[in-house]
């Protein structure tokens, strides 16, 4: 779901080639999964280490590399930054 979220968003300001630049983007990702795929699957020792640490690397560069993408904020909409710095009232 967090791949899905995140393409969405990030394509939003490419609305009339939206279809074209979701196929690009699925092509890399599969093609580069594959590969990352296919290097940990080559560490297998008959443990779970290999897989286990694949996640954990992976996972600490996806992490990483959103943080840098989005400026070190997470969870935010690009459209909710205007609404951060208003402190008017009407919020319950």
């Amino acid at each position: 779901m967090i791949a899905t979220n995140f393409t969405a968003i990030s394509l939003e300001p490419m609305g009339h080639l939206a279809g074209t630049a979701t196929a690009i983007t699925g092509f890399i990702s599969t093609t580069a999964g594959a590969l990352i795929g296919s290097a940990v699957g080559q560490l297998f020792n008959g443990t779970l280490q290999p897989l286990f640490g694949g996640y954990a690397l992976f996972g600490l560069l996806t992490i990483a590399a959103t943080l840098w993408a989005e400026n070190g904020k997470l969870f935010t909409h690009p459209g909710d930054q205007a609404a951060e710095h208003d402190h008017g009232g009407g919020h319950i």
